[in-house]
């Protein structure tokens, strides 16, 4: 019966494990494509660079990943849901602390979004800047559609052509505040781009 039990642990601990490592691996691999996407864009970037960088042989790479475009969309999800849990977190902060006026809880999720933004500049210019796989744009006008969608539903907004252009007008602004903090060359500047986006969001979401 004991060797039994020793051999069924011995056995789940082995999946485990490997998972572990499947992970390392792939942390490895998707640090290294950053690292590379950032020094060279991604038009430029060379898939032998980032095997190069990350000190793993090129059938590794190719195991986890198709190719340039797998590993430049995989970091672009990661990025994209840093920024969407850190929005939704502060919102939920708001909530908790008796914020219950929509527009404050808007304002709230952005300054948790811009926070995000002040230390991914390098981040934002590759994923802002355009350059990306076939079918990139496609994916970022998804994503916006649906923060529109969960923006209308926050803002207790009616679903009307007037609305929904706020509300992109709004989600236009933010993204303009999270381009402008990672241009900004002194940190001190941050704060100032924050606060003025987030009082351009508030003129805008309270006109009648």
């Amino acid at each position: 019966m004991s060797t039994d039990t020793g051999s069924t642990t011995a056995g789940a601990a082995r999946p485990a494990r490997q998972w572990g490592r499947t992970e390392r691996t792939r942390r490895v691999i998707l640090d290294a494509a950053r690292e590379v996407f950032i020094a060279e864009g991604y038009t430029d970037a060379n898939i032998a660079h980032i095997v190069e960088r990350s000190g793993l042989s090129v059938g590794s790479v190719y195991h986890h990943f198709t190719g340039k475009a797998d590993l430049f969309l995989a970091l672009w999800s990661e990025f994209e849901a840093v920024y969407s849990e850190a929005a939704a977190a502060a919102v939920a902060a708001a909530k908790h602390a008796g914020v219950t006026d929509p527009v404050e809880l808007f304002i709230a999720g952005s300054r948790g979004y811009l926070d995000v933004a002040r230390g991914n500049a390098k981040l934002t210019l590759l994923f802002r800047g355009g350059d990306g796989p076939p079918g990139y744009d496609a994916l970022g006008t998804d994503v916006g559609a649906a923060w529109a969608k969960n923006n209308m539903t926050l803002l207790g907004l009616e679903d009307t052509l007037a609305n929904r252009l706020r509300v992109r007008i709004l989600i236009r602004t933010v993204v303009e505040g999270e381009s402008a903090i990672a241009r900004a060359r002194r940190k001190a500047d941050i704060d100032v781009i924050i606060d003025e986006t987030l009082a351009i969001i508030r003129r805008i979401a309270t006109v009648a």
